[in-house]
């Protein structure tokens, strides 16, 4: 008989998180497998910021990794709920015409408060590719904050 539990995600716990820097992953350190390596979570942070960012490195048993970022906002943060509903709206649309190597797990949006979780398959890539990829991610939402700011501010 196959066991097929190897193939899935560790149960995600206390014991199953690893804090790390986004420096940690540009290192050449190696990752075990079957922890989660959360590189950012701005959803604990007391000020919160436009969108809020959370990323998970996995490195699962078959030797792949796998990005879980999670993408949450609310209402007041925004200008109106119809500019958060626009954003959801372009972000969501964007992921899913990448299919090939995310997937959307979770889309939640209502008049206050919106989630987005996609994973990003990254296969057996090299760590520092990894961290590439986590600085893209980053990247890309912080040019979103500071273009919205900069409108706002006009």
């Amino acid at each position: 008989m196959i066991n097929y539990k190897k193939y899935f995600l560790p149960e995600l716990n206390d014991t199953t998180i690893q804090h790390v820097t986004l420096s940690y992953l540009s290192a050449a350190v190696s990752l075990l497998p079957n922890f989660y390596y959360q590189v950012i979570d701005e959803t604990v942070d007391a000020v919160k910021k436009l969108l809020s960012l959370q990323i998970l490195v996995i490195l699962d048993s078959t030797g792949e990794y796998i990005l879980i970022i999670n993408e949450s906002s609310t209402a007041e943060r925004w200008t109106s709920c119809d500019e958060m509903k626009t954003y959801f709206d372009s972000r969501f649309q964007a992921l899913d015409e990448r299919k090939s190597s995310i997937i959307i797990t979770t889309q939640y949006l209502d008049q206050q408060q919106f989630l987005l979780q996609y994973y990003v398959y990254a296969g057996k890539s090299e760590l520092k590719h990894i961290a590439t990829l986590v600085k893209k991610v980053i990247k890309q939402i912080e040019e979103f904050r500071f273009y919205y700011k900069k409108e706002q501010d006009n």
